[in-house]
């Protein structure tokens, strides 16, 4: 009976082992990632990472057009209230917030685009819960059929 109980215990502490450097393992490749997929409806988005304040700040500024597939993701140290004002962002996007688990909190379908006539105030100011801010074309989310409470599969490389 002994034996059994150990053995139990054996299993058990190596299990949650496992589990720990997986996740560790998970981390590290979001903490190191150059660039990040979003794997939806057998279609890929290629996502720049942003992980630095600079990163995030600049993110997809001052761009004239993005490739139909492609976005940026914003990677914040911490799960919490995200505000994303659209200054000097040329191109309209659909701004996806997303909880520490990659599940959607909130989506912001077709951002209006900056022009220079805007006064501050005119300004697309979007903000919402999340560790993790996608930005892509808009009505991209449509075309992939995202939906609030859906969590995503998110590759780090």
């Amino acid at each position: 009976m002994k034996n059994k109980f150990l053995t139990y215990i054996a299993i058990v502490s190596a299990f949650i082992l496992i589990l720990y450097l997986y996740n560790q393992t998970e981390k590290n490749k979001i903490e190191n990632a150059k660039r990040a997929f979003l794997i939806k409806n057998l279609k890929t988005i290629n996502l720049e990472v942003a992980k630095t304040k600079h990163e995030q700040t600049l993110g997809l500024m001052f761009r004239k057009k993005l490739c139909r597939e492609c976005g940026m993701i914003f990677i914040f140290d911490e799960d919490g209230e995200k505000n994303f004002w659209m200054k000097n962002t040329y191109i309209p996007l659909d701004i996806i917030f997303l909880s520490e688990n990659f599940k959607i909190n909130k989506i912001f379908k077709n951002v209006k685009e900056y022009n220079e006539k805007m006064k501050d105030d005119e300004i697309p100011n979007v903000v919402a819960k999340g560790k993790y801010v996608i930005e892509i074309n808009a009505f991209m989310s449509d075309e992939l059929n995202l939906k609030e409470g859906e969590k995503l599969k998110i590759k780090f490389k």
